[in-house]
């Protein structure tokens, strides 16, 4: 209570009394009405991060199931077929570019493996091949160089023998 004075006299007592309830319903309400709010953004946010994870990851575990395809069988021919204009697009043409390369390059090494072989085994001089430290590491045709040279050595011999026997 407080009282009243004006020019020395007192005209009353004044009271005051203010009642928090309506405010503390509406900051209740308010607080409520947020938290249903908040609750609705995180479902929708959840659902479009669970949509768009599938959007990016299936393309991806398909472009891994590929390369373990071709990892296991060493089959460079499969290809991972594009779906969009995509940066995953733009992977899968990497990638395809990249096995067109391997397979390219697989079939010049068995060209040339053909061809050193065909050379090597069908040389009638002796080759001779080493490691960098000096190692042998083939020598074709020696034996065959060796009987071809000893035969000839032991045919000319004969053959000169013969002559002076004559």
């Amino acid at each position: 209570f407080h009282p009243i004075n004006f020019q020395g006299t007192e005209y009353g007592l004044l009271c005051i009394q203010a009642s928090t309830e309506r405010l503390d319903a509406k900051i209740n309400k308010y607080i409520a009405t947020m938290f249903f709010i908040l609750l609705g953004i995180v479902a929708v946010a959840a659902f479009v991060a669970f949509k768009l994870q599938g959007l990016i990851s299936r393309p991806i575990l398909a472009l891994a199931a590929t390369a373990s395809a071709i990892s296991k069988n060493a089959d460079y021919t499969i290809r991972v077929n594009r779906r969009g204009n995509d940066e995953i697009g733009v992977l899968y043409d990497g990638f395809n570019n990249m096995l067109d390369e391997i397979l390219q390059r697989e079939k010049e090494l068995r060209k040339s493996e053909a061809q050193y072989r065909t050379l090597f085994e069908q040389a009638t001089d002796a080759i001779f091949i080493s490691d960098s430290e000096g190692k042998s590491m083939s020598a074709q045709a020696l034996a065959k160089w060796w009987d071809t040279a000893k035969m000839s050595y032991l045919d000319g011999h004969l053959t000169s023998s013969s002559r002076e026997k004559t």
